[in-house]
């Protein structure tokens, strides 16, 4: 039994004493290869990411993965078994929480500025809805941190859309079935005017000496005969 580890320990001999005798290039190699062999047998398996492992309504809790809370609620405590849900509590008055979650605590809700109005209360599941208040607009679309002052249209311009809250005034010049409304308003006046006037005028007009005066013609009547006899006998 002796044998083989004396023979053993020659060849370790043998091998130091042959080391300093190698060519610079293949020492290098045979220690480098060495090191790395060390160095992959030290190395730890890989671990997959928490969030690999957990399906699209889960969330990761140290351990594994826990279903997420609904709409409107937190979690107040997670699961201690993989794939199922924890406890979770309705959020408070003031706070919300509007997708399925893994939070700890509600979202805090937010307030309307000064230049907005409040279009919608916060509830549970949505946030306080605010938009510009009248004469002010959004100026970029999703943009609802500023509101910008109505712009007014310049003079011989009209306004062709009203400023909202989402959207400035837009204005342009008359339109040609502008200028036709405005022709047939301003004659529609004119003739009113006119036809008042001949009225008035004629219900105010006097008849000359003696008033009317009425005037026979055509084939003799009795009417007309009696008439002649008495401007006769004046």
């Amino acid at each position: 039994m002796a044998l083989p580890s004396a023979l053993l320990s020659l060849s370790q001999s043998l091998l130091l004493l042959l080391l300093p005798l190698l060519p610079p290039p293949l020492l290098a190699k045979q220690l480098t290869g060495t090191a790395r062999t060390h160095r992959t047998s030290q190395r730890s398996p890989a671990r997959p990411s928490p969030t690999d492992s957990c399906g699209p309504q889960e969330y990761w809790s140290p351990g594994h993965c826990c279903l997420l809370c609904p709409a409107g609620e937190h979690v107040r405590e997670p699961c201690s078994h993989p794939h199922t849900r924890g406890q979770c509590d309705k959020c408070d008055p003031g706070t919300f929480t509007r997708l399925p979650n893994g939070l700890e605590s509600c979202l805090l809700c937010g307030t309307c500025r000064e230049d907005q109005d409040e279009v919608a209360e916060c509830t549970a599941t949505s946030n306080t809805r605010c938009q510009c208040r009248q004469g002010r607009f959004y100026k970029a679309p999703g943009d609802e941190e500023f509101c910008t002052r109505c712009s007014t249209c310049p003079e011989g311009t009209v306004v062709l859309q009203q400023c909202n809250s989402t959207a400035d005034t837009v204005c342009g010049p008359p339109g040609p079935e502008g200028r036709h409304r405005l022709w047939l308003v301003g004659s529609f006046v004119i003739f009113s005017a006119v036809l008042g006037i001949t009225i008035v005028t004629a219900r105010t007009k006097k008849p000359k000496d003696g008033g009317f005066q009425p005037v026979c013609s055509g084939p003799p009547s009795s009417a007309c005969s009696e008439l002649e006899s008495l401007e006769e006998s004046e």
